[in-house]
């Protein structure tokens, strides 16, 4: 069994940052109207992190046999999710 643990965090944050280069190099939001930037995505993570909830306590998500997450939870959330 090949184990990858944490390979999907490694994942988010390399996506992360080439988002934030590219978003440094043309200014197109957060290196342009910082607040502004941080106040949609605040807005942006509440709404998923209650669409997550509701799915997780309705028993719709799950989290299954999956050798690419931590195994770390905050609550009953991935790490990775939040």
């Amino acid at each position: 069994n090949f184990k990858m643990r944490g390979m999907y965090l490694v994942s988010l944050l390399l996506s992360i940052t080439g988002l934030l280069l590219i978003d440094y190099r043309f200014r197109l939001a957060m290196f342009n109207r910082t607040k502004n930037t941080i106040k949609i995505l605040a807005v942006g993570l509440f709404v998923f992190v209650v669409w997550d909830a509701a799915g997780i306590f309705s028993n719709i998500f799950f989290i299954g046999n999956n050798n690419f997450l931590l195994g770390l939870e905050i609550g009953q959330f991935p790490l990775e999710e939040i």
